[in-house]
């Protein structure tokens, strides 16, 4: 007689509680071990006439998003996604070519400044690819910004807008103020960890999870 006991589809065979609670427990440490989301958040639209709202404790980020909004956002988009087209449209027409005659042409006026054709993204999960660190994009924004005053910033306008930009790709965990003694430490395509204040529940019924494994084991044992 043929044994026929393996042919059972696997969706068919019987699993038993104490499988089923180590396979969650499993997704469960997995949970725990990632990340926030696997993309960058996007960053938050700034009005372009009154700009962001400042929390009641403003945050040094909070304060470099009023950075941003004063210095950067005109060339960088009110999202951070560059000089589009589409965030040209938005001053309207009589301001949406920003190179013609006389404006931020090669004759500019005295006050003017001549304005790149393309204008890189600063929000986005290929965003600030040349930078590797929060001190790499401080020392590039500190001697090269704004593009028409370039060292015009203050340190602290320059450490500011570094923690919204760092904020606004989800690599800055909250609480942090950036600073030249821990800047390098800060890694901007790698994703802040989840904060603390998210994990007790989850390492709670992890914790039942184990205490219920356990005890089933020991059951079975007995038997």
């Amino acid at each position: 007689m043929k044994n026929t006991a393996f042919k059972k589809p696997i969706s068919q065979m019987k699993r038993s509680p104490l499988d089923l609670l180590l396979a969650l427990f499993c997704l469960l440490l997995l949970a725990g071990c990632a990340r926030t989301p696997s993309t960058p958040p996007a960053m938050p639209n700034i009005d372009r006439t009154y700009g962001p709202d400042l929390p009641a404790n403003p945050s040094q980020a909070d304060f470099g998003s009023v950075t941003y909004w004063k210095v950067c956002m005109a060339c960088h988009g009110n999202r951070g996604q560059g000089l589009t087209d589409e965030w040209r449209e938005a001053w309207g027409p009589e301001e949406m070519n920003c190179w013609q005659s006389k404006c931020h042409a090669a004759n500019h006026p005295p006050q003017g400044f001549d304005l790149p054709h393309t204008v890189p993204a600063v929000s986005g999960t290929d965003a600030l690819a040349r930078f590797k660190t929060a001190e790499e994009l401080y020392q590039y924004i500190k001697a090269t910004m704004p593009w028409w005053n370039p060292g015009a910033l203050s340190e602290e306008e320059s450490w500011n807008t570094t923690a919204y930009l760092m904020k606004a790709q989800g690599a800055l965990p909250d609480g942090v103020v950036l600073e030249s003694s821990n800047a390098s430490a800060f890694p901007i395509h790698q994703l802040a960890p989840l904060p603390k204040a998210d994990r007790p529940a989850l390492l709670a019924l992890a914790g039942v999870l184990v205490f219920a494994a356990c005890a089933m084991v020991v059951e079975r044992l007995r038997r």
